[in-house]
């Protein structure tokens, strides 16, 4: 269900808007040119966007290259694996490939949906709900058709989904230019590794060697386990599909209800390292340096988390030492074999041995890394800053997108228009025999008082905290005692929460000199609201971004 939106659009199921639902080729695959040009899941990146980088061909027959040939406008959605839910729609240019049979296609009613604005909702956190309450299976997560056709799609007219497409498409593309950055500086850094410290292979500049156990701070943690119908709501948790070659590639995390104590046993710190201990074997060991966190964030079970000892190892070096082909193959050489997946355990990450180079020069290594990667952002046009920001402002956009905020006032400015194209198709669906239905909010989810995006993923506690909050400045123990509900008298709680609040722009945090009772000065943290003046840059730039389009139309 989509209930829990508040939407002014009706909402229709996937399948009454299909004419064709089918599960793809189960055929083996070559590298030359021979065959049919074949599409599978891991050729298909979390965005929607294809990634391969090498063209693959499956062994069809004409009868099966007809019968699984792709055409622009399909919808590919995968059914099983970490994967479950990843979606494609068949741009141009793809006609006549065929797709692999971890995918289910459906086949789209022209003239209902346009393709873009599907590509966008199966990146949105209501998309991603509905299939985490569906998805089955603790290690191997998977749908099936009729769960699939079974997905509530909000339908607004399609003049109003072409102008959510194109205020979205505004801000991927500020997205790509970070993307293209990265690509360039994910080149030059391990060549700037290896020229620094050698080979790790060979070694040949006899650097002492250590097992990575003597490097950590304690013991390496795995990760939280949560059953599928958690998931949709509540804390940011990092997946194995969120990181690749060192680093996060998102920050619009999937989020997951958690108990306080979880919430504080598997959160995640600055300069920790991820490393994926269950996977199939091409992807095990592969690992993420967590930086640049916006709001409290957790990590899931089939990674561990590494926190290091940063009078030994600077985390950037090991994070990059850990994409060497030696610190890869001596972690896949430890690994257990299982039915299509591998895992290693902490002793086989314990024992993995490592180079520890001086300290002085592994900063010297982070400075340049550092240095590489701003020089990268800036000819691309960008801020040093822009990776999280840029991620954050699509993911705000895609909350508001699909509930009718982001296209509000364009929508009462062609009210006239919309409503003959309302009618029409209205009439296009009972045509067909579809009943599209307008789904009320959940008694939870009030409506905030504030409308602009940014409380849109708060939960109902955060939202009823928020609304009780001074206008003076106040301390996460001072407000314990002021506020009613749940939080009261809890004031580690309420400072998480206030944390978040402060990510999403909606509080912000100062420190102030005190003394104790013994006169010791220490840090007092405290909170306060923005002032008009202060508002974040992620409203700015939601609502530059919708003028500078009404501007180009006019």
């Amino acid at each position: 269900m989509i209930g829990q939106w508040d939407i002014p659009y009706p909402a229709v199921t996937l399948g009454s808007i299909s004419t064709n639902i089918q599960y793809g080729l189960t055929a083996s695959t070559a590298r030359g040119e021979t065959g049919v040009r074949f599409l599978r899941i891991s050729d298909v990146g979390d965005l929607g966007d294809y990634v391969a980088t090498e063209p693959v061909y499956a062994d069809a027959s004409p009868d099966e290259a007809r019968k699984y040939g792709v055409i622009a406008g399909d919808l590919l959605i995968a059914r099983s694996g970490v994967s479950a839910g990843r979606a494609f729609v068949v741009p141009e240019g793809f006609e006549g490939w065929a797709f692999a049979s971890y995918f289910i296609r459906f086949q789209l009613r022209q003239g209902v949906v346009e393709p873009e604005f599907l590509k966008f909702y199966c990146q949105s956190q209501m998309y991603h709900a509905q299939i985490y309450r569906i998805a089955r299976g603790a290690a191997q997560p998977n749908v099936n058709s009729h769960e699939l056709a079974g997905l509530q799609i909000p339908l607004p007219p399609r003049s109003e989904q072409r102008r959510i497409v194109e205020i979205l498409q505004e801000a991927e593309a500020v997205r790509r230019l970070r993307a293209e950055a990265d690509r360039k500086t994910a080149e030059l850094i391990p060549a700037i590794f290896q020229g620094m410290f050698g080979d790790p292979t060979r070694n040949p500049k006899g650097w002492q060697a250590k097992t990575l156990g003597k490097l950590l701070d304690g013991e390496p943690q795995n990760g939280l386990y949560k059953p599928s119908t958690d998931y949709g709501s509540g804390t940011p948790i990092i997946r194995i599909t969120d990181f690749y070659d060192g680093r996060l590639t998102t920050r619009a995390f999937q989020r997951v209800r958690v108990h306080e104590m979880e919430a504080a046993r598997y959160r995640l710190q600055e300069g920790d390292i991820l490393l994926n201990r269950v996977n199939s074997m091409e992807y095990l060991g592969k690992s993420a340096l967590v930086e640049q966190l916006e709001e409290p964030t957790i990590f899931e079970s089939n990674m561990m988390r590494l926190s290091l000892k940063r009078g030994e190892v600077e985390p950037r070096f090991l994070i990059q030492f850990l994409q060497t082909g030696r610190a890869l193959g001596d972690l896949r050489r430890r690994a257990k074999q299982a039915v299509n997946q591998a895992s290693v355990n902490q002793g086989d990450v314990r024992s993995l041995q490592v180079i520890v180079p001086p300290l002085q020069l592994q900063r010297r290594f982070v400075r340049v890394a550092r240095e590489v990667e701003e020089t990268a952002l800036l000819n691309q046009g960008g801020a040093p800053s822009t990776r999280a920001s840029s991620d954050e402002l699509l993911a705000s956009l895609l909350a508001q997108a699909f509930v009718g905020k982001l296209t509000a006032g364009w929508r009462e400015q062609n009210a006239n228009n919309l409503a003959a194209e309302t009618h029409q198709r209205d009439e296009a669906l009972q045509a067909i025999g579809v009943a599209p239905a307008r789904l009320p909010p959940e008694p939870e989810h009030e409506q905030p008082e504030r409308d602009d995006g940014r409380m849109s993923e708060l939960s109902s506690e955060q939202r009823r905290l928020y609304k009780q909050l001074p206008d003076r400045p106040f301390t996460a123990s001072s407000l314990a005692g002021e506020i009613s509900g749940p939080l009261q008298s809890r004031p580690e709680a309420i400072r998480r929460q206030l944390e978040v609040l402060c990510a999403r722009g909606l509080l912000l945090s100062v420190k102030r000199r005190r003394q104790d009772s013994t006169q010791r000065v220490e840090l007092a943290q405290l909170y306060r609201k923005p002032t008009p003046e202060e508002e974040g840059w992620l409203e700015k730039q939601m609502k530059l971004l919708v003028q500078s389009l009404e501007g180009n139309e006019s």
